[in-house]
């Protein structure tokens, strides 16, 4: 990132979703736009994770998205959006794969009462 979008202070969100962190007066003037990482004056929070820039979450740019404010992270935030559609495509196939053995258990039920007499 450059310099320039340090100086301006852009608010940072939860793993580019576009959650924004904020709290007034933050908590936290800093965060981290790849991990969420909080930094204070006096040290960062705990987080073995491996985190991007650090930037303030001063200024006037409240809400700004993540793609305008960081275009670097656009690649991560693509590959993110990918294991969504394919995961949503995954669940998909799971669900119709359940409804037709449910459909097929309750056609069983019925020919067995059926023939039970019932």
């Amino acid at each position: 990132m450059s310099a320039d979008v340090e100086q301006e202070g852009h608010i940072h969100c939860w793993h580019g979703t576009g959650v924004v962190l904020e709290s007034f007066p933050p908590q936290f003037p800093e965060i981290c736009c790849l991990c969420g990482e909080k930094r204070t004056r006096r040290g960062s929070t705990p987080n073995p994770s491996m985190h991007g820039p650090f930037l303030p979450k001063t200024g006037s740019h409240f809400g700004r998205v993540i793609g305008e404010a960081a275009p670097a992270l656009k690649p991560f935030i693509d590959a993110m959006e990918q294991d969504q559609q394919e995961f949503e495509q995954r669940s998909a196939k799971k669900r119709a794969k359940f409804e037709r053995e449910y459909e097929d258990a309750k056609e069983r039920h019925r020919k067995f009462k059926e023939r039970m007499g019932h």
